[in-house]
């Protein structure tokens, strides 16, 4: 069988399309804030630890000697699992890898629902376009099975609307959701994305149109039992809606564009695309909307205008605002461009064709820049696997003898958990909703800015070590660093370009002290 050219162009142009999607996926994990290490620990504790350990792991806050029995809703325990059993023989290189091939896959389906909307080249355009967006939050986690399952409900359910799938296919979303809610807590997005097409459903129903109101309402009943099948039975299910009621902490992904942008906050993130892509998309729909607004994709709207919203009051949102803008800007676009014109470009006179020329030198130059921009924000850190000295501090606390009680920042929680449990507990670890308001105002932020208060907190718990990374810029570990360097009471004995620990001045500790003291003058510091 003959190929043209025409179909030999096209696949080099998807092969490069998801190559260079994956390029921004491959991300070098820096376990040192990563939350991988404890979602690892909680699969290898589910897994082989005891009936009793299991119940912790999932339902307290078991890492921690601080607030052992706070309750808390383990809502990615199963991720952790998957975690395990991957990281287990294939090791941090490993998780990398599928990582970038669930990113893929789930670009894959959104690629077909945006080349059927719109065509193979405004696919092209628009995926270029927002990849950077999509792949924002390029680092191993949870929420990439809820990108990929949002694009399952999504592709299924856009397919079933055109009559391209009969009703039995809509068997899928329930099996997929079963896995869902026990893997992420962004199950709620497969909610959203059945209540958007049901809408729609919902109005033809009322016109007397041909619809499929009622096999929609039936597997979104299905997907909502589906749902309680996890071992928190309906808490799970109402958790999306309660987690923040206890969230002492502030996280930058759960903050907004503008907040972000006031702070300065703006390196290596995409605002800017972000908000162009908005107004795009507003333009695009209004265009359509005066033209014919019978053309619109009230789904894709309503998901498309939910996520937006969310992503601009939390950026951890811009890849599935991304994800679900693509398919409705493909079809937007393939409804108001003049494609007899486009003909002539393609294949009129010489003017046409420079034209044509001119267009598309100008759509490169566009996509050029957010493209430069996502991949130099990798930097050193393009590639798989851990980054390079990454477990150094680890290793020099165990193999030195080091014991705690451990005093450690709210960054590194999910570090010590995975390479110092079951020996040591944390202090804190980065989970806002297993710790109380209270606590991180109170026995977590204060004494690190007043003294007398540090004086009790570690007279309470009797703090042999402090482990802290010393890229936590907030206000509060600056000044808490400066003021320990400057401490006769605690000695520093590590430092790398992560983290440092500090030990007690105590007979205790004498030998160490004297085999590992770094000299105060090795330390530059810089009053906040």
């Amino acid at each position: 069988m003959k190929i043209s050219l025409r179909s030999i162009v096209k696949i080099l142009v998807v092969i490069f399309l998801f190559v260079w999607f994956g390029a921004q996926l491959a991300k070098k994990i820096d376990l040192t804030t990563a939350d991988l290490g404890r979602h690892i620990q909680n699969g290898q504790v589910i897994i082989s630890g005891s009936w009793a350990e299991k119940r912790a792991v999932l339902n307290t806050n078991f890492y921690s000697y601080t607030l052992p029995n706070q309750s808390f809703v383990n809502h990615h325990w199963l991720s952790g699992v998957v975690f395990y059993f991957i990281h287990r023989p294939f090791g941090f290189a490993g998780l990398s890898i599928f990582y970038v091939l669930l990113g893929m896959l789930t670009f894959w389906l959104y690629f077909l629902a945006a080349k059927k909307a719109g065509g193979f080249w405004l696919a092209v355009f628009f995926g270029l376009l927002l990849m950077p967006l999509m792949a924002s939050r390029a680092e191993v986690r949870p929420e990439m099975f809820t990108y990929l399952f949002s694009g399952i409900f999504y592709f299924i359910l856009a397919k079933w609307r055109t009559g391209k799938l009969v009703n039995g296919w809509l068997l899928i979303l329930p099996t997929v959701m079963l896995f869902w809610v026990n893997l992420h807590i962004g199950f709620v997005f497969g909610f959203l994305v059945v209540g958007a097409f049901g809408l729609e459903q919902l109005v033809k129903h009322f016109k007397h149109q041909p619809n499929g109101f009622i096999p929609l309402v039936f597997f979104g009943g299905a997907s909502l039992l589906a749902s309680l099948i996890n071992p928190f039975g309906y808490r799970a299910l109402l958790y999306p809606l309660n987690i923040f009621k206890n969230y002492g902490y502030l996280i930058v992904e759960n903050q907004s564009v503008r907040f972000l942008e006031n702070l300065g906050f703006t390196a290596g993130e995409h605002f800017l695309l972000f908000k162009s892509v908005i107004v795009l998309l507003v333009l695009l729909i209004v265009f359509l909307a005066t033209k014919s607004w019978r053309k619109l994709n009230w789904p894709g709207i309503i998901l498309a205008g939910v996520s937006g919203v969310m992503a601009y009051f939390g950026i951890r949102h811009f890849p599935s605002f991304a994800f679900f803008a693509w398919p409705l800007l493909s079809g937007i676009a393939f409804h108001l461009l003049p494609w007899e014109r486009i003909r002539l470009f393609v294949r009129g006179h010489l003017a046409y064709r420079l034209g044509g020329w001119a267009v598309g030198l100008a759509a490169i130059v566009l996509l050029a820049a957010p493209q430069w921009q996502a991949m130099a924000a990798l930097g050193s850190a393009w590639g798989f696997g851990l980054l390079p000295g990454s477990n150094s501090a680890a290793e020099f606390f165990i193999k030195s003898g080091l014991k705690g009680p451990i005093f450690n920042n709210y960054d590194i929680g999910g570090y010590l958990i995975y390479n110092l449990y079951p020996a040591e507990k944390v202090f804190v670890d980065n989970r806002p909703e297993a710790y109380t308001v209270d606590f991180f105002e109170n026995s977590y932020k204060a004494p690190q800015v007043d003294e007398v208060k540090w004086a009790a907190l570690a007279k309470r718990y009797n703090f042999n070590a402090i482990f802290f990374s010393h890229r936590d810029y907030t206000s509060w570990a600056q000044a808490f660093l400066i003021s320990r360097i400057n401490d006769g009471n605690w000695v520093p004995i590590f430092a790398d370009s992560n983290n440092i620990i500090f030990i007690r001045k105590s007979k205790d500790n004498v030998q160490l002290i004297q085999k590992y003291y770094i000299p105060p003058e090795r330390f530059k510091v810089v009053q906040p």
